[in-house]
């Protein structure tokens, strides 16, 4: 990596030029491999995993690990080749080509040397017919050149199966004698028959599950099902047994062992006719009892809604009611038309400000099943109130955006006109928009927002007799931030310490300083005595201190990152780690952005970062805006204390980072560890 020093002791007032060292950065490199599948032994094409040419396929999706001679690991995805057995790998991190080789699939596989250490699942699912699951049929190579030529380490188990409209859900293997069919292996991946053998699995179990949602749909043609396990396995003999949910609808056994595995081989049997002979059970109706609603002095209206039929016709539906906590059929009822799904009715015939006790209820062939119970009184007299209304809990705040709604409660015995939510920010006044309530519920994105500022929203619901509000509830927007998936999980801010946007250069801050200023010299900065060795913090070295001060601070503390101070302690400085993590695990360009240059980091998961050339600011005037970008970390320079770490860019190829005097005036971007909002 190279690094540039700010050397402060050749600078004068009138006159500071950057002098560059001579620590070379690699430049990152894409490796690129042919990968090779070994065709399984085919017998007469029946133990072939494809009927046509006996090959494994690689997938769209698969992944490889690869190390190198240097030990060096690194993973890589087939760009090309899906559907044969040859695949085009590729990988956009630094990765050296230093032979020999070592590779395994699936690259969750971990690797020490030659030795590879796989994982081999209790659980497999079916995601292609003609095919091993994704990821489940781990192979290995070893190689001096670019060309990898990967060997089977098990073996498989095709299992064919016959059917009438019959579903599967799954394929449940149990090895005999208590064999291990899956778990932890080791294997050496340069030896020339490499295999995962049954007796050196370790934390396994007898039992290999296959997941599955298939509908078997005929009785000639046979659908096969193929399952990886471990060379040796099933020498005893196995149980399988088809599953449909939690219930086994066929279940066979062999006890010879015909069906060992053997390495790069898949076992085949006879097909086996599935019948269902699992009883379907009739059980009461599943109700839902629903609110009660337009309550009079004598009549409501009621109903309920059919979730299920218990596998059997309805007969009757309604709702039952009674003054007692648990009405039934046996009492007053009335019965609705509807005999599936939702319904309603009304309730007549009632007496004044009484409390009724009222349930759904649906009967079939097994009997009458109820909803759950719900009460109401009847009214006296209709008396009309304002609407009772909530307001939400504000989510999904944003640095312009949030999302606000609310509840009506109680319509206060009236009809509701209009409803929605209002908002402001410190002593103006309330916006109001009108949202339609679904369900007595109602929500909305506010957009366009200013960043972080303080806003205070509540509901509103309006009838004949007035406005009801909810509670005011405040809530502060944030600062953007982006999700580059990187390996620490580190989130970028989208703009600058004092911007609004990607695109605004925002404030300049000396290393350590948190508050812009007019001049960037030693004279002004904050943790000296005016010149560069009187530092008085951060100093590791007493040559640089003031009357030999040191303190061996090298990161610089919450009170004294700009970030943390001016954004709040979600926030902070990016260490020149973090820095080196952004470049090493995006690409980036040199690029304009609504009318801005600067450089565009992007990664894998298609999130980018924008970084404006800013600049930087010395003395009084801010030097090369447009042409340059120079941005702090938090950490201290390396090798004398006067410096601090940054990142430096100008065109399309440059990337690198640097020392800078810690007076000079720099961007700072922020980053944050978490998506907690505030």
């Amino acid at each position: 990596m190279k690094k540039v020093l700010f050397s402060a002791m050749a600078l004068t007032m009138g006159l500071m030029m950057l002098v560059s060292c001579n620590k070379e950065k690699k430049v990152s490199k894409e490796a690129v491999f042919t990968a090779n599948i070994e065709q399984h032994i085919g017998q007469q094409g029946r133990t072939a995993i494809n009927s046509l040419n006996g090959d494994v396929k690689w997938l769209a999706g698969d992944k490889i690990l690869v190390a190198n001679g240097n030990g060096e690991t690194a993973e890589f995805t087939l760009q090309s080749g899906a559907g044969s057995t040859e695949g085009t790998f590729r990988t956009t991190g630094e990765f050296e080509m230093a032979e020999p080789f070592t590779a395994v699939y699936p690259q969750t596989a971990t690797l020490s040397g030659t030795t590879a250490t796989f994982n081999l699942a209790a659980t497999q699912t079916l995601t292609q017919t003609g095919t091993f699951a994704n990821g489940a049929n781990p192979m290995a190579a070893y190689g001096t050149d670019e060309n990898l030529y990967f060997k089977n380490l098990c073996g498989g188990l095709d299992v064919r199966l016959l059917g009438d409209n019959i579903h599967v859900s799954g394929i449940r293997i149990t090895g005999a004698e208590g064999e291990e069919l899956n778990g932890t292996f080791t294997v050496d991946c340069s030896a020339n028959e490499p295999a995962l053998m049954v007796g050196q699995g370790t934390n396994g179990t007898n039992i290999v599950i296959l997941n599955c949602d298939v509908t078997l749909t005929s009785t000639t043609t046979a659908q096969e099902f193929f399952i990886v396990l471990p060379v040796g396995a099933l020498a005893q003999g196995f149980t399988m047994e088809v599953l449909d949910g939690e219930n086994i609808i066929c279940t066979k056994q062999l006890q010879t062992n015909l069906a060992q595995i053997v390495r790069n081989e898949v076992k085949r049997f006879n097909p086996l006719l599935i019948v269902n002979e699992t009883p379907i059970p009739i059980e009461l109706p599943d109700v839902v009892t629903n609110a009660v609603t337009d309550i009079t002095t004598t009549s409501a209206t009621a109903g309920g809604e059919i979730v299920s039929d218990g596998g059997s016709t309805i007969t009757e539906c309604g709702v039952c009611w009674s003054t007692e906590q648990e009405p039934t059929i046996d009492g007053d009822h009335i019965a609705s038309q509807v005999t599936m799904g939702e319904f309603s009715v009304t309730v007549a015939g009632l007496n004044q400000n009484t409390t009724y006790y009222l349930r759904a209820y649906a009967t079939n062939e097994a009997g009458t099943g109820y909803g759950d119970v719900v009460n109401f009184t009847t009214q006296e007299e209709i008396v009309i109130t304002v609407p009772t209304v909530t307001t939400d809990t504000v989510t999904e705040i944003t640095t312009t955006t949030a999302t606000v709604g609310g509840q009506i409660t109680s319509a206060g015995n009236g009809t509701i006109s209009e409803s929605g939510i209002c908002y402001k920010t410190g002593n103006e006044d309330w916006t109001c928009v009108a949202l339609t309530a679904t369900n007595n519920a109602f929500s909305t994105t506010l957009t366009d927002l200013t960043p972080n500022t303080t806003y205070t929203v509540r509901a509103y619901a309006t009838n004949e007799e007035g406005t009801g509000y909810g509670e005011e509830v405040s809530f502060t927007t944030d600062y953007g931030f982006v999700d580059l998936g990187l390996p620490s999980g580190t989130l970028w801010a989208t703009c600058n310490v004092g911007a609004d946007n990607p695109e605004e250069y925002g404030d300049y801050f000396a290393w350590g300083e948190t508050q812009p200023k007019d001049y960037y010299w030693w004279t002004t900065y904050q943790y000296c005595n005016g010149n560069y060795n009187t530092l008085t913090k951060y100093c590791s070295n007493s040559s640089y201190g003031y009357n030999g001060f040191t303190d061996n601070l090298t990161t610089l503390l919450p009170e004294d990152d700009a970030a943390t101070v001016n954004w709040g302690s979600d926030w902070r400085m990016p260490t020149y780690v973090e820095w080196q993590e952004l470049h090493d695990n995006t690409i980036y360009t040199w690029t304009t952005q609504n009318g801005v240059i600067g450089k565009l980091y992007t990664a894998s998961n298609g999130a980018s970062l924008f970084l404006p050339a800013a600049g930087y600011y010395r003395v009084g005037s801010v030097i090369d805006a447009g042409s340059r970008g120079d941005y702090w970390s938090s950490t201290l320079g390396n090798p004398t204390p006067d410096y601090g770490e940054g990142l430096y860019f100008f065109g399309d190829s440059f990337v690198n980072d640097r020392n800078y005097s810690r007076y000079l005036g720099l961007s700072v971007r922020a980053v944050r560890s978490t998506r907690q909002s505030k």
